[in-house]
């Protein structure tokens, strides 16, 4: 009996067995809420020219759930996006009950003077350090905003102003890029985005009768391009603040643990390929 108690005494010293951690990487959830302001006159004024975003090696985020834009609507619920090809996912975009700035974006909304343009999220891994691509309203063909730029120009290729203006609509437009580099010391948000919106045509003196059919043609409205290029050290967690005159930025980065796939098992019976041969 006193053996019995002393092993049972023995057990409940005796320390837990650790508990196996499961392998897990790094992604980062990012956020973004783009808003302009209304017109003052007189107020600050910036570079007619403010130049063009780089492209160059930007990446889209997979099709899943569209942003959502002037409405202040939610991004609706999407399943992330398959792989292709075999290759890993590294880049997918935050479904609607992700984006956890949706009631900062509706109070921007319904504030006097302001106008939420765009809100959307990705996730993405740590290891991505590509820029990426925001542009709304979202380019209606899969090349890039650049090329699409380019070929709407009549008569070939455009640059520069040209560029931007060969596809202006009647409302706002962004483009540019966000990217996301945790491959350093720190995390650093580099944000590059092209405002560029419609300014109401100066009334020319003297004024052109109504039915006159040069006041329809000067009457088209001008287009105000503005840009925010800015790069700056965040901490997980922070809602950043990316500033200009007419239109500003909102950008939260969140850091979520995954849990790693499980190694592939070879199916039972498969034959390995046999080994290369040594080189000469």
């Amino acid at each position: 009996m006193r053996a019995a108690l002393a092993l049972l005494f023995a057990l409940a010293l005796a320390p837990a067995a650790p508990a196996q951690e499961v392998p897990t990487e790094r992604w980062y959830q990012v956020e973004v809420v783009v808003f302009a302001r209304d017109r003052i006159e007189g107020g600050e004024r910036w570079a007619a020219d403010p130049g063009m975003p780089d492209l160059d090696g930007a990446r889209s985020v997979p099709e899943g759930a569209p942003p959502a834009a002037e409405d202040g609507a939610g991004v609706p619920e999407a399943a992330p996006p398959a792989a292709g090809d075999g290759a890993p996912v590294d880049l997918e975009p935050l479904p609607g009950d992700g984006l956890a700035l949706a009631p900062l974006a509706a109070r921007l909304a319904a504030a006097p003077g302001y106008r939420v343009l765009l809100h959307t999220g990705w996730a993405q891994r740590r290891e991505v350090t590509d820029p990426v691509r925001i542009a709304w309203p979202p380019p209606a063909a899969p090349e890039a905003p650049a090329e699409a730029l380019a070929q709407a120009a009549p008569g070939g290729p455009a640059t520069g102003e040209a560029a931007a203006e060969s596809v202006a609509g009647d409302g706002p437009e962004l483009l540019g890029t966000v990217r996301i580099d945790a491959t350093g010391l720190y995390l650093v948000a580099g944000v590059d985005l092209l405002l560029t919106e419609p300014v109401p045509a100066q009334p020319l003196l003297p004024p052109l009768a109504a039915d006159d059919p040069l006041a329809g043609l000067l009457a088209v409205p001008a287009r105000e391009r503005m840009r925010i290029r800015e790069a700056r050290r965040v901490r997980i967690g922070e809602l950043h603040y990316f500033d200009h005159p007419r239109f500003g930025i909102l950008l939260q980065v969140r850091a979520e643990d995954r849990p790693l796939p499980p190694p592939e098992v070879p199916a039972a019976g498969a034959v390995s390929p046999p080994p290369a041969p040594p080189s000469r």
